[in-house]
């Protein structure tokens, strides 16, 4: 039976086919090019990624801009301050002899015209609340910038540790298949020999032939896969294949979890970006209902203004001119009290959708911690089962060349321990996908950033 057949289980085309995305750097060798040798750690393909990401730098340029948005609305409470030029002719008619103790018939009349310009102050002093809200409303959108920019980037790391590692374990069963194909190799030229000497069957031989053949048609879908996988590395970091060398993090050996699951629960439901997220479009619906309740309130505000030419200033008109006023309107375009409605709907709606994410969050969080586990677990057992898996295979090669056991079981013993390597590379990298997937509901960027620490103590020569 093909290893193929054999490998099923291991759903090697299942997780190492389709690995996401996320934050790589360069440097490295071409493992199956014999291109010169340089080495790529996690962190240093974070940082690469930190620096090429198209997404990370649009968020960024987002939250630049509703920064720049926000100290635009830091002005609103202060005086308005306009020059008005304008160019006019007027005429008056003063009876002047009106106002003598004898009226007689006097009237001055007075034509003129020219350039009138006016300095105009306006000070708001009151706005119902709108303008603090208008402000707040702003700095709300920052956050919610921000914390769109904390959940990108963590996205985009988890997404790296998940191609990352998809490659050290397409590389790894690339290295047991190419163990297994030398291995039987082996075993086909014992087989041909024995088979002259007459000590097994034609079958016997055909058999280890089959198996053989297998192995290597298998090696060819597994070259496949891991050209397929470093080429989408290559491509996240923005580097051509070719630059694209050994990885040198290798996949973790599963380990238990520090903390309980309640523990991570409380992280992720104090540092998850999303809150920070849910928590600024509460704010703005908040502030939005204040700068609609403000429409029922009056506007009080000074003003000023002070005639730059008074020469061109009509007689009737002073210099110069302060005061109070206040504003309030009766009625505007809109429902006033439907748009205080929405804005209270706004208000329901991001409750609503707290309370889900929250318990998305927890669901996640204690599915993540399960698999993490399981997947501790499932590694140790494998671990056990390869040395059984190697002595029987010991055996079983003894036992063939004494004549006392087939082809077939020679073959199935090193089919044996190839499936177990596979099995227990695959646990390792459904670990690490569990685990940054914990990660990243519990606050990212920290967390995954011990985990590339961590990573970094176990690496591995470009050259073993």
């Amino acid at each position: 039976m093909p290893l193929s057949n054999r490998l099923s289980k291991t759903a090697v085309s299942r997780r190492v086919c389709r690995p996401n995305l996320l934050r790589l750097a360069l440097l490295s060798l071409g493992l199956l090019s014999g291109s010169p040798s340089f080495a790529l750690s996690l962190p240093q393909a974070q940082q690469q990624l930190q620096s090429q990401s198209w997404d990370l730098k649009a968020h960024q340029f987002e939250t630049q801009a509703w920064q720049q948005q926000a100290a635009a609305t830091s002005s609103l409470g202060l005086p308005r301050i306009d020059i008005t030029v304008a160019g006019i002719a007027y005429g008056k008619q003063i009876d002047i002899g009106q106002d003598l103790p004898v009226p007689i018939p006097l009237t001055l009349d007075i034509q003129r015209e020219g350039i009138r310009s006016q300095l105009n102050v306006t000070w708001p002093l009151g706005t119902g609340g709108k303008i603090a809200a208008t402000q707040a409303q702003a700095q709300a959108k920052v956050s919610e910038a921000q914390s769109d920019l904390l959940m990108t980037e963590a996205k985009l790391n988890k997404n790296l540790i998940d191609r990352y590692f998809a490659v050290q374990l397409s590389q790894q069963a690339l290295q047991v298949m190419q163990q297994a194909a030398t291995n039987l190799e082996a075993h086909v030229y014992k087989a041909k020999r024995f088979e002259q000497q007459g000590m097994i069957s034609r079958l016997s031989r055909i058999q280890a032939e089959v198996a053989r053949d297998g192995v290597k048609r298998d090696l060819i879908q597994a070259q496949a896969n891991q050209t397929i996988l470093r080429s989408a590395l290559a491509g996240m970091l923005d580097l051509p294949e070719t630059q694209l060398g050994c990885l040198s993090t290798p996949l973790p050996i599963p380990q238990a979890l520090p903390h309980p699951m309640a523990w991570y629960v409380t992280q992720a439901a104090q540092f998850n970006p999303a809150f920070g997220k849910l928590t600024a479009k509460s704010s703005q619906a908040e502030q939005q209902l204040k700068i609609e309740q403000s429409a029922f309130k009056p506007e009080i505000f000074a003003v000023g203004r002070y005639e730059l030419n008074r020469q061109a200033t009509p007689l009737t008109e002073p210099d110069w001119s302060v005061g109070v006023g206040a504003k309030w309107a009766l009625t505007s375009g809109l429902d006033r009290h439907s748009m205080v409605s929405a804005a209270e709907s706004r208000q329901q709606q991001v409750t609503a959708l707290t309370a889900q994410t929250q318990a998305d969050i927890r669901l996640g969080v204690q599915q993540a911690y399960q698999k993490i586990s399981q997947y501790q677990q499932q590694y140790q057992l494998l671990n056990q089962d390869l040395v059984l898996a190697a002595e029987s295979l010991r055996l079983q090669n003894k036992s063939f060349e004494a004549g006392l056991s087939t082809s077939l079981d020679v073959t199935d013993a090193q089919l044996g321990v190839a499936r177990g390597e596979v099995q227990r590379a695959q646990a390792s990298y459904d670990y690490v996908q569990a685990l940054s997937s914990l990660y990243e509901l519990t606050g990212a960027l920290q967390q995954l950033d011990s985990l590339s620490q961590y990573l970094a103590l176990t690496e591995q020569s470009c050259g073993a």
